[in-house]
């Protein structure tokens, strides 16, 4: 999902989306894009206020990719 790797960026944490929903929304959501903009809510406080959502840190597995070795090709 683009936007979840957006907001992953963002927050700069992993985001998984566990709202259930499938649905596609059009929202415009207006946050700060750092702490130096004061008129305008956090990401956090902005998702909570504005969408009704709210970000969770929790701690789960995930699968990784370890490549331990790598050679380049031989010609044969």
């Amino acid at each position: 999902m683009p936007r979840l790797r957006a907001l992953s960026s963002e927050v700069q944490q992993l985001v998984n989306d566990r709202t259930g929903r499938t649905e596609r929304y059009d929202v415009e959501l207006e946050w700060a894009p750092d702490s130096t903009v004061t008129d305008k809510p956090s990401i956090f406080t902005a998702l909570h206020e504005q969408l009704g959502l709210k970000l969770e840190s929790v701690r789960e597995p995930f699968e990784v990719v370890v490549i331990d070795h790598i050679e380049r090709p031989t010609e044969d």
